[in-house]
């Protein structure tokens, strides 16, 4: 028996030293424990991976190597560093695996989770096509937000006058108005607020933004555990969801197929991914087939809803339990945009507290606190550390975000940390705010649109609506649900129509 534990110790230090000697050339980090790697670690730092990958780059670095089970990682924890890498080709690549390849049918697809090749040539189609319908054209732009903007307002009055008491829930408030807008570049149609189909495939997205749960958190650490557990992992929950998306989306690409109207005058992005389908038919080195564009579809309608919606719905939590803030806020927006203006990007530039607070808005919602990983394409050096080709590499945007060196008290909501002592917005800070559409290479491609809607319909509910706590009920929280994004838990708002 004595034997037996001695060999299993000795067993366990060599597998310990062989293990740590492998990252002589690579960045700092925890020692590696056999099986576990650092797991361990960051699972005792804090309940939240954020944080935990934080608080262990504090004591190693903001370049620091990490061992999650069976994967070496590399994490980056400042903005410099961030932006400084990712503007390299060698970091250009997506790691994509688990939930990732379950929703890319097991290959190298679309926009968001795919590299090289593909990924060059449909992001590039795609930006270019989303600029003509409207993307880079300010007046398309300003009128489809403007238009969508007045139907959410018409429907949030409508549901008031139904509710006996003015209180609304703010889960999944904003997907469908919010979605519309990018759709309307897409398919050249809006949804209904109220089409009972699209609610459910909405609550289908909800559900794989939200399967990624503390045991599925393990199941990334151990991939093997997606199969052997799959329920408990979250892996059929992205089965679920991902199955009915695809479906709803091949529905709609069949439709604008039968109608046929790609042949003669592409109307939408859809159109003109068909129409590029037909024209490479025939090229066995094709980024574009059907596949693609439902995935490419897919990224879209994720995208549009996962991000901008959410933003929103963090914003008037944050406004209802800073009451202080929405009255400043609304004060600014009353002096600035005259009763019965159409609301422009004009104004922007002239309404630093409404600039401000929106800037504070995505610092402290950290939507995405470790974004999705970027992959070595090939081996090189930086600060005199190895990055090895394959290694993926996370940005860590919440220690950007939460830097109490950067935002003394980072947990307040405050606007005011960005104006400057002349009243302008602090240009150096609004730029590090800017890491939540990740700089670089792969630059978020809606960065454009998620602003200028996110401006528009925060300026635009502000000026018509009062948000307050519901009166008689515990405040809602600020934690967040944890999924693949930061979202607020479900919460119900008192809301008013103000007598402008």
């Amino acid at each position: 028996m004595i034997v037996f534990i001695v060999t299993l110790t000795m067993a366990f230090l060599l597998w310990v030293i062989l293990d740590n000697s492998n990252r002589r050339k690579s960045p700092p980090g925890p020692l590696k424990i056999p099986i576990f790697g650092n797991a361990l670690q960051i699972s005792l730092a804090d309940n939240f991976t954020g944080p935990a990958y934080y608080k262990l780059a504090k004591k190693y670095g903001d370049v620091m190597s990490l061992k999650t089970g069976t994967m070496d990682s590399i994490v980056l924890s400042s903005y410099e560093v961030i932006r400084e890498l990712f503007s390299k080709d060698e970091l250009s690549d997506r790691q994509c695996d688990g939930p990732g390849m379950d929703r890319n049918m097991n290959r190298n697809m679309g926009v968001i989770f795919s590299s090289g090749k593909i990924w060059r040539d449909l992001r590039r189609f795609t930006l270019r096509n989303l600029r003509d319908f409207g993307f880079s054209k300010t007046n398309l732009m300003e009128n489809a937000q403007q238009d969508e903007l007045q139907y959410f307002k018409d429907f949030v009055k409508e549901k008031l006058k139904k509710s006996e008491d003015g209180v609304v829930s703010m889960d999944g408030f904003f997907n469908l108005s919010v979605l519309n807008i990018v759709w309307g570049m897409i398919m050249s149609e809006r949804f209904p607020y109220d089409d009972p189909k699209l609610k459910h495939y909405i609550r289908l997205n909800d559900e794989f933004f939200l399967s990624n749960n503390f045991v599925s958190s393990w199941s990334l650490y151990f991939p093997f555990l997606r199969s052997w557990f799959p329920e408990q992992s979250g892996r059929n929950a992205v089965l679920r969801s991902v199955a009915g998306l695809q479906d709803f989306i091949r529905g709609l690409i069949q439709d604008c197929r039968r109608k046929e109207i790609y042949k003669v005058n592409p109307q939408n992005l859809v159109d003109v991914f068909l129409e590029k389908i037909e024209s490479e038919r025939n090229d066995p080195n094709t980024s574009f087939d059907d596949d693609q564009l439902l995935i490419t579809m897919l990224d879209v309608f994720q995208a549009g809803i996962e991000t901008t919606s959410n933003i929103l719905s963090w914003t008037i939590l944050f406004l209802i339990l800073n009451p202080d803030v929405q009255a400043k806020l609304y004060e600014e927006i009353s002096r600035m945009i005259p009763k019965g203006e159409q609301i422009t990007l004009d104004y922007k530039n002239r309404m630093p507290y409404t600039h401000a607070t929106i800037l504070e808005a995505h610092r402290r919602a950290q939507i995405i606190p470790i974004a999705i990983a970027h992959k070595v394409v090939s081996d090189f050096v930086y600060r005199g550390y190895l990055f090895k080709a394959g290694t993926p590499v996370f940005a860590n945007t919440y220690a950007v975000l939460m830097n109490e060196k950067m935002w003394p008290n980072p947990d307040k909501f405050s606007p005011e940390r960005f104006i400057d002592a002349s009243g302008n917005i602090d240009k150096k800070k609004a730029e590090i705010v800017k890491i939540v559409f990740l700089p670089g290479k792969r630059v978020c491609i809606g960065e454009s649109v998620a602003e200028s809607t996110f401006f528009m319909y925060l300026v635009g509910l502000v000026q018509t609506f009062q948000f307050q706590c519901v009166p008689g009920k515990p405040k809602p929280t600020t934690e967040p649900q944890v999924g693949f994004a930061y979202s607020p838990h479900p919460f119900d708002v008192l809301i008013k129509v103000r007598d402008n």
